[in-house]
């Protein structure tokens, strides 16, 4: 993991600024636009954890070497000189269902060879994963599940804490997902760094006593002294500003652990095991386990960070107010400029219109061009000659998260106008769209399906509720206790999965901070058709009046007996403009 001509390697690999850019973003949906270098680096870790999941693949069995098909395990094989090499020492030996030739899958340990062949079980997950976030200067640890499986942990200087990452799972800090997702009956989880070796079993559980019992390899007295041992033993040719920072943090996590033990049990639901085949999963005893329904206590409250998706509805409102020709010869001209600022580094995002650039340079000069350019946090400057220089106004992870907002939306409406469809669209080109609530939920998918989620204007997130399919509720509370009269809402679906789409829902209104409801509209039996199809519903004027607290219920979704889950891409509420 320390070898510097390997971590450069790794480096070199991972698309850095990529990861920069949505951590920026992530971190102006949470209203921090001017972020510490300890935020930067938190959220950074969070994309790379997504990215992780989604480049390296998992194996249940090998393709076919021969003829790519499906093959079944047979036994174990002899390592070659290469396997050891690169430390697989184990040698899995698969038999293909078709052509019955012998594939060979060493279960390699080096960090070098696994970024070579991106793939294998959560051992070879947990590995490379742990070994990218030491190449970018996390303090991480690799930690082993003695009833097997393998995940990370990163020190987070942002919370002051070590923080759970399981690549496998893309899950982040969710320590209970093991022993109350999947229903592990754990015994000892140990997390091992250069720096020693950290029994850290109390974490991942809230049924010590039952722990302990499973605990019999040893005395706990002797696994203290054993950890305790390993450790001296590599912080042994420490410097002492080095040895005072780890014990300060040792003291720290110590009181961590202890008072973990004294937390409620969280009532999140948590879900089973994702990773690897159904059949092998059931094997394991990790589908998870049936929780009961039960009053639910809510996620903590999130700020949405969503005024530029307010600007931008009303801009698109503005261009489509215009002949149908004349929008669509503008929202190309927004294309093109929004695709060319897309294409520059983040921090320093600009465009250049050359004098030549006449009919571009006039819709930006227009109240339109204008309205959209504010939308995106840019600002237009004279270049002096004739032309134009279109430069950031906002903080970068403020323009990034509005630019992202802006692209999408824009190529949306552009197919919406060509089919002469523009029903879905009704509120938001009509209406004005509530921005800057607050809004928290039954059940959230960490780190990035989180109820504030659906308010930031990007199809491409969403909130996910993995407890919601019979029964999940999301509050949002109007910026600075406002009363308004709500006119109606839109509804997008998300980008997979439609069994997990609302089908049954009621909108209901409070005017005293909550204490009471009054009905504001009720569905039943709805379904999208469409992946990211955007739905608008309208409140009738009778049932309308001053809500400072919406409250959506949501009763069912599309197949409860496929999912346990809930999930919605957007949710727009809208006032009279």
């Amino acid at each position: 993991y320390h070898d510097p001509a390997m971590q450069g390697l790794a480096r070199a690999l991972l698309p850095v600024e990529e990861f920069e850019e949505k951590a920026a973003i992530a971190l102006a949906k949470e209203g921090k636009f001017q972020p510490t270098k300890e935020e930067e680096n938190h959220f950074f870790l969070i994309q790379l954890l997504h990215w992780f999941k989604t480049s390296f693949k998992w194996v249940n069995s090998p393709s076919c070497d021969f003829c790519a098909s499906n093959t079944h395990h047979i036994g174990m094989g002899e390592p070659s000189a290469e396997d050891l090499q690169f430390g697989a020492s184990r040698v899995e030996i698969h038999s293909c269902e078709l052509c019955g030739t012998v594939t060979r899958f060493p279960r390699y340990n080096s960090p070098a060879k696994l970024m070579e062949t991106q793939c294998g079980r959560c051992g070879e997950w947990a590995n490379c994963f742990t070994f990218y976030c030491v190449a970018l200067g996390y303090n991480a640890r690799l930690v082993l599940d003695f009833t097997d499986h393998v995940w990370t942990e990163c020190y987070s200087p942002y919370l002051g804490r070590w923080v759970h990452l399981d690549p496998c799972e893309a899950s982040y800090d969710t320590p209970l997902l093991y022993e109350k997702g999947w229903g592990k009956k754990l015994n000892y989880v140990i997390a091992v760094a250069k720096d020693g070796v950290y029994d850290v079993t109390k974490r991942y559980t809230r049924k010590w006593p039952e722990v302990v019992s499973r605990r019999n390899l040893v005395s706990e007295e002797t696994a203290e002294e054993v950890v305790a041992l390993l450790t001296a033993i590599q912080r042994s040719k420490l410097e002492p500003e080095e040895l005072d920072i780890l014990e300060q943090r040792d003291r720290q996590e110590a009181e961590e652990l202890s008072g973990a033990q004294a937390s409620p049990e969280t009532d999140q639901h948590l879900p089973g095991r994702q990773s690897g085949s159904k059949e092998w999963r059931e094997v394991r005893g990790e589908m998870g386990v049936q929780h009961i329904e039960s009053d639910r206590s809510f996620c903590p409250a999130r700020l949405c960070a969503d005024e530029h998706v307010g600007k931008i509805y009303q801009a698109i409102g503005l261009l489509c107010s215009q002949e149908r020709s004349t929008a669509e010869k503008e929202l190309a001209l927004l294309h093109d400029l929004l695709i060319k600022l897309k294409r520059q580094p983040f921090r320093a995002r600009s465009a250049k219109l050359e004098s030549t650039d006449e009919t571009q340079l006039n819709f930006l000069q227009s109240k339109g061009g204008a309205a959209w350019l504010d939308g995106i946090g840019m600002k237009q400057a004279s270049d002096g000659s004739g032309g134009m220089q279109v430069t950031l106004k906002e903080p970068p992870g403020k323009a990034a998260l509005a630019l992202v907002t802006a692209l999408e939306n824009v190529e949306k409406v552009t197919k919406k106008l060509a089919s002469q469809d523009m029903s879905s669209l009704q509120l938001m080109l009509q209406g004005r769209r509530l921005c800057g609530g607050l809004v928290y939920a039954t059940g959230e998918q960490m780190p990035s399906g989180t109820a504030s989620a659906a308010f930031d204007g990007h199809y491409s997130t969403k909130w996910e509720e993995p407890g919601g399919a019979k029964g999940a509720t999301l509050v949002y509370h109007l910026h600075g206790n406002a009363s308004q009269h709500i006119v109606g809402y839109d509804l997008t679906s998300a980008n997979d999965c439609p069994e997990r789409d609302p089908l049954d829902w009621m909108l209901e209104g409070s005017c005293d901070g909550g204490k009471t409801w009054q009905l504001l509209d009720k569905r039943s039996g709805e379904l999208f058709q469409e992946r990211y199809e955007r739905r608008c519903f309208i409140v009738a004027k009778e049932s309308q009046f001053p809500c400072s607290v919406l409250r959506l219920q949501f009763a069912a979704v599309r197949e409860t007996v496929k999912t346990s889950r809930l999930q919605l891409s957007s949710i727009d509420f809208y006032l009279h403009n």
